[in-house]
């Protein structure tokens, strides 16, 4: 049995450290506004244009979450949420200028944290992007726990015979199983009421 599991940066979480927000939009006046509310707020902010210019930023190795446009140039907002999917350490707030329905509970479904069209009251988004830092924080002691683990089951692994083994991943893979599935039962409960809300 293998227990590897990705961990979701390249670097172990460093704590504590100032929550880092990442803004796309390829509206320059909504980066500058948005900018000016979460530093007000007391955390980093990253802004980019596009979908592809966040994939070239360097992982945070602390709590954060993006912010992003639906509708963007090139890869669109669902297209950059399917490419950092297993980033479960970066909870997704989706804003949108238009209503869309379906592309509302294609994202919840996806496992985004909140979806809100435009304009979003301010004191609505800063709950919503404290909701989501919480999430990552929560995310990343778990990845943190599971990796640690997994360490720990490979080094002792190296001392220990074919029964011992088994033994051991007896009592480890569930651990890794319970992180991984608390992070799983949350994101069912959006699911489900996206899905009513389509309905």
């Amino acid at each position: 049995m293998n227990l590897k599991y990705t961990f979701s940066a390249h670097h172990p979480y460093q704590s504590p450290g100032t929550p880092v927000v990442f803004i796309v939009d390829a509206d320059a006046s909504v980066r500058d506004t948005l900018q000016a509310l979460i530093r007000a707020a007391g955390w980093e902010a990253r802004a980019c244009a596009s979908a592809e210019e966040f994939l070239q930023q360097e992982r945070a190795t602390t709590v954060s979450c993006l912010l992003v446009e639906l509708d963007l140039p090139g890869s669109s907002g669902l297209e950059l949420q399917r490419l950092v999917a297993d980033r479960t350490d970066l909870p997704i707030i989706f804003m949108s200028a238009r209503a869309d329905i379906q592309a509302t509970v294609r994202a919840m479904k996806a496992g985004a944290f909140e979806f809100f069209t435009k304009p979003v009251v301010p004191e609505v988004l800063i709950d919503a992007i404290r909701g989501a830092l919480e999430r990552s924080e929560t995310a990343l002691r778990q990845l943190t726990q599971i990796h640690a683990l997994q360490e720990r089951y490979e080094h002792v692994a190296l001392d220990r015979g074919p029964d011992d083994d088994r033994e051991l991943e007896e009592k480890c893979f569930p651990l890794c199983c319970a992180q991984r599935n608390s992070i799983s039962d949350t994101l069912g409960q959006r699911v489900l009421v996206a899905e009513q809300e389509e309905q």
